[in-house]
């Protein structure tokens, strides 16, 4: 290599793979990778005068000292990206890192800096010096306890600070180091603030300032665990908003009403969050998501308002009473998922949501009334579950899914425990599916009071996909029955928390679903038991299935590629 002396692009993906005497490449000018140590000085670098583009220098914490950082000679190398990264500070005081850093100062019209690892408390003077950065990613900080002063970067377009758990308020320094009226992150249009444990409070200057954000149009917080509240001002060009694992978030210091743009707002995991601003006057949003925020109990404004743009309303396991007002009429709407709602109890007028493909409701305690007139009235609906709501009871008699020639997937059941059958509404619809043939996927949920699968099922020869779950009772049939044979197109089977069963129809039965590629068992004591390859009484009924996976293992693996995607859109059977 040594040779090489003309050599001026040099790629690859090892940092391991540095060769030994790079420093003699002196025309080189593509470098991904420098490792320092006992085979490299950092120095090295300087005799590296052509060196552009993007390079990264792992294990900082092997220079000694300003002086020996300095001799990379960075500030003269036009580099587009660099990364910086201490492997730990072990042996290493936050003054030397802070003097390292110091001495690695990088040309002032780099675009995107990365630093990773860093172990000192303050950060060097000359990030105000680089008006050309676009990218500043900022990550695993351990003693810092307050952010730098970024807030007038010009072009700054992307913020990322990971994992710096000493900081507990974002304040003025973060903002500007000067007093006087000026916009701030004039440029910045994505901000991520994540794995910041200690964050307590989050402040937004106002006085002279003219705007702060003015640009940003993603914005996502996660994992700060101690942060009471969102500072919300602002903001008018957000386009994506998410927040995951706040988990002393309990309000937003401001309304929503300037975001026109916002058109995805996601909030993960946040269990004292007991309300959020309005977004009826975010006129474009599409996307609006809740998910693990217990103590919500309400979703304010008028949806009406969002007829046009919202396409997806996801609401898991919150306080919600009812779905937001207006929501009837936001024909655009395309998936509803509402998932543990223990407060819920009715859901009416479905009927004008004439663009919904997905409805999903499951695990509602307290629901007794669900609009079937206006859901027999959705004709784009694929997919539909209702399944978990042991308060259900007011299931109508007649084909009320009749209607429903597009559906291809359901997941039906686990209703009152006060019901001694399966509603013969629900049977009846389900044969109606069967004459259109559009039905692929079936789950059916049963519950304490039921003896066995519903005969009806037998009917459905179109059917790929079938998981029968949640039959517990102790009077439940001990075989599945023979008529399953008839199910001729089953590619998947799945059987879950049927606890009394024990036995698999017959050998001739299984033997007639020629197209069965998969069986899935689980929560099944006996029946697993009774499965085992070993001396089991139902395993050679079961052994020319392709691909078996019981009680979480798998028993049997040899699907071609082409077997592979027989789950519907739910994702696995189980």
């Amino acid at each position: 290599m040594r040779n090489l002396v003309s050599l001026r692009h040099l790629h690859f993906d090892d940092p391991k793979l540095v060769p030994a005497e790079v420093r003699l490449l002196t025309r080189l000018q593509t470098l991904p990778f420098f490792v320092v140590g006992p085979d490299h000085m950092v120095e090295e670098l300087g005799c590296l005068k052509e060196l552009r583009g993007a390079l990264k220098i792992c294990k900082l914490e092997q220079v000694r000292d300003r002086d020996e950082a300095e001799k990379a000679e960075l500030s003269g190398k036009r580099m587009n990206k660099l990364v910086f990264e201490w492997s730990d500070d072990e042996g290493n005081s936050s003054v030397n890192s802070e003097d390292v850093l110091e001495g690695l100062q990088p040309h002032p019209d780099i675009r995107s800096l990365t630093i990773e690892g860093y172990g000192g408390e303050n950060f060097s003077s000359w990030i105000l010096q680089l008006n050309n950065l676009t990218v500043l990613r900022l990550k695993d900080y351990s003693k810092c306890r307050q952010l730098p002063t970024v807030g007038c970067l010009p072009r700054l377009k992307i913020l990322e600070i990971r994992g710096m758990p000493n900081v507990k308020c974002i304040g003025n320094e973060f903002y500007s180091s000067s007093g006087s009226a000026e916009v701030l992150f004039p440029a910045l249009e994505k901000l991520t603030l994540a794995s910041m444990d200690g964050l307590e409070e989050w402040m937004v200057p106002g006085g002279e300032v003219v705007a702060v954000f003015p640009c940003l149009e993603k914005l996502s917080i996660t994992k700060c665990g101690k942060l009471e509240s969102i500072p919300i001002c602002g903001l008018s060009s957000l386009v994506r908003f998410k927040i995951n694992g706040c988990d002393e978030l309990t309000y937003f210091s401001g309304e929503f009403d300037g975001f026109k743009s916002l058109q995805i707002l996601s909030i993960w995991s946040c269990p004292k969050l007991a309300s959020i601003p309005s977004v009826q006057h975010c006129t474009a949003l599409v996307e609006l998501g809740v998910w693990f925020s217990h103590e919500l109990i309400s979703i304010p404004g008028d949806f009406r308002e969002l007829k046009y743009s919202l396409k997806e309303l996801i609401v898991n396991r919150c306080k919600l009473g009812a779905l937001p007002s207006g929501l009837q009429c936001c024909a655009s709407l395309e998936r509803l998922v509402i998932i543990d709602c223990s407060e819920l109890i009715h859901i009416s007028d479905l009927q004008e949501l004439s663009s919904l493909q997905t409805l999903l409701i499951r695990g509602c305690d307290k629901l007794i009334s669900i609009d079937w007139h206006g859901l027999r009235k959705l004709p784009s609906l694929v997919c539909l579950t209702i399944s978990r709501c042991p308060s259900l009871s007011d299931i109508p008699e007649d084909d009320w899914l009749g209607g429903l020639t597009q559906l291809k997937e359901l997941s039906i059941g686990g209703f009152s425990e006060e019901m001694e059958a399966f509603p013969a509404g629900v049977l009846n619809s389900i044969q109606h599916l069967n004459l259109s043939g559009s039905l692929k996927y079936l789950w059916i949920f049963g519950w304490d009071k039921l003896k066995s699968v519903p005969h009806q099922l037998q009917h459905l020869t179109a059917l790929t996909s079938l998981s029968i779950r949640d039959f517990k009772g102790e009077e439940f049939e001990e075989a599945l029955p023979k008529w399953l044979a008839n199910l001729s197109s089953l590619q998947s089977l799945a059987i879950r928390g049927c606890k009394n069963l024990k036995y698999m129809p017959s050998s001739t039965a299984i033997q007639r679903l020629s197209k069965l590629k998969k069986l899935y068992i689980w929560d099944c004591p006996h029946l697993s038991e009774n499965c085992r390859k070993e001396n089991s009484s139902e395993w050679p009924k079961i052994s020319h299935i392709p691909s078996i996976t019981i009680e979480g293992t798998h028993v049997q693996w040899y699907l071609q590629d082409s077997d592979l995607n027989t789950e519907g859109s739910y994702g696995m059977v189980i």
